[in-house]
């Protein structure tokens, strides 16, 4: 998220401005120790006095079932939860769908949800505006059944 507000042009490289920006908030001290994280992965840079994102783009194979991506997935979750209760409807947005389908659909289900992610972050990078807020915008499906087969 820190990254990702160092794009807006009234990011300030001050961890406590950083702290009461984030939602939720974090501390000032996890503020600093995060851009220090960044400046040494290489995902911030110093330019002109200000630290800015570099090019580096982050991205996981779809199907990573790492530690870290576990982590990084549960912790969304966690925030998607809190949200509902602490953003109003026009700060935030919910859909959802629950459909019986074939089994067999899994695969090309997976592959549009990963079409439907490029084409939101081509959407998003939109080079003609500023930037003025982080968001996070997931897209899941889990099972709600076991996989029903037909037995004579």
């Amino acid at each position: 998220a820190i990254r990702e507000l160092a794009q807006c042009p009234s990011f300030k490289n001050d961890p406590k401005w950083i702290s009461e920006t984030l939602r939720p908030s974090i501390t000032p001290s996890q503020a600093k120790r995060a851009l220090k994280e960044l400046l040494d992965m290489g995902l911030l840079k110093e330019q002109d006095g200000a630290l800015r994102p570099t090019d580096a783009t982050i991205v996981t194979p779809h199907e990573v079932r790492g530690l870290a991506a576990n982590n990084y997935h549960q912790g969304n979750l966690t925030l998607a939860k809190e949200a509902i209760n602490t953003f109003r409807p026009s700060e935030r947005h919910f859909c959802g769908v629950t459909a019986a389908i074939p089994a067999s659909l899994i695969p090309e289900l997976k592959k549009e949800m990963n079409n439907i992610q490029e084409r939101l972050l081509e959407f998003c990078n939109r080079p003609d505006e500023d930037d003025e807020t982080v968001i996070q915008l997931n897209l899941n499906f889990f099972p709600l059944s076991q996989t029903l087969k037909e037995t004579s």
